[in-house]
């Protein structure tokens, strides 16, 4: 964003002074697509966060084998456990931490953010 105000600032006094300086477009334009995509990023990853703590249930105690190991942080998943919707369990910290990063479930890739909830659950409840 500070990016964004210099380039701005540079520009203005710029024209004030001579003319429209061309070179300053094309870094401002990229400059501002990465500013927009930050602030997409920051978005999602509060909605996926948003989501692993209102619509994913705990991890039943039967579903946790005594083998169950979390594929983030390979430890044994003992306590606090999410189930996902395509019914793969890890850590709820581990999972924090991953969609912090990126907005797909670890093993599978499936695309929380995108999965059209109603309905869904019930299906992967089934066949879970």
């Amino acid at each position: 964003m500070l990016r964004v105000v210099l380039y701005f600032t540079f520009v203005c006094v710029m024209m004030r002074l001579h003319t429209f300086p061309l070179f300053t477009v094309r870094p401002l334009y990229l400059t501002l697509k990465a500013a927009k995509k930050a602030f997409r990023d920051i978005a999602q990853s509060r909605r996926a966060v948003r989501y692993l703590q209102t619509l994913y249930p705990d991890a039943a105690a039967d579903e946790l084998t005594p083998d169950a190991v979390c594929i983030i942080c390979r430890e044994e998943m003992r306590t606090q456990a999410k189930k996902l919707p395509c019914g793969h369990i890890f850590h709820t910290n581990c999972l924090r931490s991953w969609f912090q990063r990126q907005q797909t479930c670890p093993t599978c890739r499936l695309d929380i953010l995108s999965v059209s909830w109603a309905g869904k659950w019930d299906f992967f409840v089934k066949f879970a």
